[in-house]
């Protein structure tokens, strides 16, 4: 019996940016099971993919991909079901020290000011940020589950009736993520300068930027209302109750996984998959009478790919009931439920990363980071003062600062130009040019009285290349050259008349 039929799974090994992937023989079921430990982690579950789109790391400097930790070692003469060896690089061997083991650092202020009291806080004193990250995870870059490549793509798609909706909602801003996608070793290496505890973006020059969800209006241009939007059970209404539980059972399914505290214990959620069927379904055909349907699966879709998404993939519980509001978005403040949400993730990679040195995923808005920071490096501002900062910021000039900002060599950190205050609304720029566009006073010819204007004239010089002296030469050639034309008068009387022939002389 071979090893695939003992172990009861087939084991892919199509290898997407390194990733091992695991599939279940068996499709269809409404339980779906995740083996993590901490969080539910269920990144590597099919069902969370978009049409198997994942943000692919646009840095050509990055390290390539090793496959050697899934090769399969047997002894020579044994097929391949008969294999005695089985090295498989999974993420399960990497959770040993993590799970339980090491206590968890508790995030204080001290934790991002001294860099001695933590193992995370000595990788960046040593600037090996990203040289850790690729040596604990077998070279490969961190899961960035902000799909704003794949998001764009399907933004792209929409017709103009779905268009017209999207901007309805309030979030036709999020149209410029079309042909933009996240730098997988640029974001995490970011989300290592992030202070979520007071809130600071930490520069490597020592100027802390305040963060606050009024960024989150300039940069991605959703509506910011005055109505809070709902996380929890305790601050809904009985209406918007009854919404969520409609919107999860038409899109929601039934998760298994592993109760973190005790291992014997099973915990079952109700969860909304973002999945191929689900993403087809919003790229279908859709009728006038649609809209709410629309909206609402374009929230979820909005929600869980781009604006909230989780470090498993799956649409946060704390979001389902933002997902009933599309009838009345413009209502409801949406940078408030980003931004939230944004400093929470940030919570839980640095608790990870203080810890351990390093950390596999990331969660949240990490778009809002990249422009947020790239708009404070010390150099020339791009388009200072276009709303939103997404449409300032195309690929070229992300990849160009990008680019400047990282030290020489291909595992070498970022944070070589230094950052700068300024805040979204101020005319000028720290590094932009401090001259003014000028008065708007027209200006006149001066008067110019009882004033005699007397022109030099123009010496005539001695070079032959002298214009006036050629000139006057081509005229005298013209006129040499010119052929004078007789006029000639015909007698019409005697034109038709036969010429008379005179006969030659005679010869002598």
């Amino acid at each position: 019996m071979q090893s695939g039929e003992r172990m009861g799974r087939k084991i892919s090994r199509s290898r997407k940016r390194g990733k091992l992937k695991l599939s279940s023989e068996e499709e269809g079921n409404s339980v779906v099971d995740s083996s993590s430990r901490s969080e539910q982690d269920d990144s590597e579950d099919e069902d969370f993919k978009a049409y198997g789109f994942e943000d692919l790391d646009d840095d050509e400097e990055e390290v390539a991909q090793s496959d050697a930790g899934s090769t399969v070692k047997r002894k020579r003469g044994l097929s391949k079901g008969m294999a005695t060896k089985t090295k498989v690089t999974t993420k399960e061997p990497m959770k040993t020290e993590k799970r339980g083991v090491v206590e968890k650092v508790t995030l204080h202020t001290r934790v991002f000011t001294d860099n001695s009291l933590t193992k995370g806080g000595e990788v960046k004193e040593a600037r090996g940020v990203l040289k850790v990250l690729h040596r604990e995870f077998k070279g490969r870059t961190a899961t960035i589950n902000c799909k704003v490549e794949a998001f764009g793509r399907i933004l792209h798609r929409f017709d103009n009736r779905r268009k017209q909706w999207v901007c309805e909602l309030g979030f036709g801003g999020l149209y410029h993520l079309c042909g933009k996608n996240l730098p997988r070793n640029f974001v995490y290496w970011l989300m290592t300068r992030v202070d979520p505890v007071n809130q600071l973006f930490r520069g490597t020059n020592g100027v802390d930027v305040p963060m606050n969800k009024n960024q989150v209006r300039w940069i991605l241009g959703l509506p910011k209302g005055e109505k809070v939007i709902p996380t929890n059970e305790g601050d809904a209404d009985e209406q918007m109750k009854i919404a969520a539980q409609n919107v999860l059972r038409l899109y929601g399914r039934k998760w298994q996984s592993v109760n973190p505290r005790k291992r014997s214990d099973m915990i079952y959620t109700d969860a909304i998959p973002v999945n191929p069927k689900f993403l087809e379904r919003l790229e279908g055909e859709w009728g006038e009478n649609d809209e709410q349907e629309f909206k609402t699966m374009f929230l979820i879709a909005a929600l869980a790919m781009v604006l909230c998404p989780t470090q498993c993939g799956r649409l946060s519980a704390g979001t389902i009931y933002a997902c009933t509001l599309g009838m009345q978005s413009s209502q409801y403040d949406w940078c408030k439920l980003v931004y939230d949400f944004f400093i929470e993730m940030a919570k839980v990679f640095c608790r990870d990363f203080y810890t351990y040195g390093w950390t596999k995923g990331v969660g949240g808005c990490t778009m809002y980071l990249v422009i947020l920071y790239l708009d404070r490096l010390g150099r020339i501002p791009v388009q200072w003062g276009v709303f939103p900062r997404l449409k300032a910021w195309d690929m070229k000039e992300i990849l160009e600062a990008k680019r400047a900002d990282r030290e020489s060599g291909k595992k070498g950190d970022y944070g070589v130009l230094e950052c700068v205050v300024v805040a979204y609304g101020e005319t000028q720029h720290p590094r932009a040019t401090k001259d003014s566009h000028g008065p708007v006073e027209e200006v006149y010819i001066p008067v110019m009285d009882n004033e005699i204007l007397t022109l030099k004239p123009r010496k005539k010089g001695n070079s032959e290349r002298n214009p006036m002296k050629m000139r006057q030469m081509a005229k005298e050639r013209a006129k040499e050259n010119s052929i004078e034309l007789e006029r000639i008068e015909l007698d019409m009387e005697t034109v038709n008349e036969e010429p008379i022939i005179t006969p030659p002389p005679p010869r002598t």
